[in-house]
């Protein structure tokens, strides 16, 4: 089975970079071994950084269109496998107009 519960060691370290310090990372994505046993980080390229000198709002449009066309459209081989990507979404909240974020997580299983 899966080793679920440590997966690649560097799973953890960009979670940490994902979620504390400078939060560099819009959104990050993690995919099954080849050997089947653990879960390891994707790719570089499902990596996606935060747009620095960019609206907050509008990176966070860019990298969403930018997972999309990746998951939708991309390679074959590459889009066919399993993954599980951390989001981070920046929005306006609708009552009082103040920027925030929220990490959404998103389980993407082409059948």
């Amino acid at each position: 089975g899966i080793n679920a519960e440590y997966g690649d060691s560097s799973c953890a370290g960009l979670y940490k970079n994902f979620q504390t310090g400078d939060k560099t990372f819009r959104c990050i994505t993690f995919r099954v071994s080849p050997d089947l046993l653990s879960i390891i980080p994707d790719e570089e390229m499902w990596q996606l950084s935060k747009e620095k000198g960019l609206c907050q709002r509008e990176d966070t449009r860019n990298a969403m269109n930018t997972l999309c066309n990746r998951l939708l459209h991309g390679d074959t081989a590459s889009n066919a496998q399993p993954r599980w990507v951390l989001f981070n979404f920046e929005f306006q909240t609708a009552l009082d107009g103040r920027p925030t974020d929220k990490s959404i997580f998103i389980k993407w299983c082409p059948e």
